[in-house]
């Protein structure tokens, strides 16, 4: 390896590794609390969102283009292009630079994954390229997903471009190619989940509430960063385990209504000083949490055998489910 090839692999472990300690770093700030909180509460009556679903309907365009298998071999045209310059004699110099006609490796999923080398085609001259005209792979390890989280029953099942309501932080803002993970939750219920994935030179956070044990769920960039085609080096989380969800129903009573609204009824023989409610958006036939933002309203001295109407921009009768409900004393 001549001088100036082993000052650039030098420098390029330098940087993969800086960017994955970052990703460590971004997961630890998101258990601590200094990403935008993924619970938002909702203490008074809004007025509902037009057309039903709207919230999740780029979730559904992201399933159905995530149903394949991820691409193995991703072709990089900017990584190409490096390599091949470095690895190409003078006399191969003419030959045709591929990359743009290579495949993006993410087929119709958008999904990136490389797991060995990409080699370059025969040069113009009829010679065969050689071992050492191989695109040499990076110089620290790379993933590709689905990706099971080391120390955890997360399983990152892809990472796809997102585009749709920004829904993360309850703006309910229109973007388009925000980086979307989907997530399954393989263990018991958790309170929070914060994911960081090391991509190129950049760091991805991703971080979610109130994950029911067994659950799938489709989570947005936390900065609503773009998707990009790059190599993957880690993925890493931490998560707060739950005592348990549980709606209560020996003392509520909950009913949805198709014009965004529930009824919380106290079916108790005493006064409830304080219900909380908790609820996500939902794809039911998918199976499928559509955000990692959980929505919460507060009820406060709710009297015995009565029923309070909750009304909420963000609750739809067909794609919300209520999660978890919290009575205090």
């Amino acid at each position: 390896m001549s001088k100036q090839k082993k000052k650039n692999h030098k420098k390029m472990m330098n940087k993969k590794t800086g960017t994955i300690i970052l990703a460590a770093v971004l997961v630890l700030a998101l258990a601590a609390g200094f990403i935008i909180p993924a619970i938002t509460s909702r203490n008074k009556a809004e007025v509902p969102k037009e057309g039903s679903g709207s919230l999740v309907d780029g979730a559904v365009d992201l399933l159905d283009g995530g149903e394949t298998t991820p691409a193995s071999d991703a072709s990089l045209p900017d990584a190409e292009a490096d390599a091949k310059a470095a690895d190409t004699s003078p006399e191969d110099s003419d030959a045709p630079d591929d990359a743009d006609e290579q495949d993006d490796g993410a087929g119709e999923d958008g999904l990136i994954g490389y797991t060995g080398d990409l080699v370059i085609p025969e040069t113009q001259n009829g010679g065969s390229s050689s071992q050492e005209s191989k695109i040499e792979e990076p110089p620290i390890p790379t993933i590709s997903f689905p990706y099971a989280i080391s120390g955890t029953d997360l399983v990152v099942q892809q990472i796809s471009p997102y585009s749709g309501y920004y829904i993360e932080d309850g703006s309910d803002q229109e973007v388009s190619n925000v980086a979307a993970i989907v997530l399954t939750n393989n263990g018991g219920d958790l309170d929070f989940a914060g994911i960081g994935i090391s991509q190129g030179d950049r760091s991805l956070a991703f971080s979610a509430s109130q994950i029911p044990a067994g659950a799938t769920v489709i989570i947005q960039e936390q900065t609503k960063a773009a998707y990009a085609e790059d190599y993957y080096y880690s993925c890493t989380a931490t998560v707060t385990e739950s005592s348990g969800f549980d709606l209560k129903t020996g003392t509520l009573m909950i009913e949805k209504h198709n014009d965004g609204t529930f009824d919380v009824a106290n079916v108790s023989e005493e006064t409830i000083p304080e219900i909380k409610v908790y609820f996500k958006n939902y794809l039911p036939d998918e199976d499928v949490y559509v955000g990692g933002i959980t929505y919460s309203v507060t009820l406060t001295d709710v009297e015995p055998q009565t029923a309070v109407t909750v009304t909420s921009s963000h609750f739809d009768a067909d794609y919300s489910r209520i999660i978890d409900v919290k009575i205090g004393e």
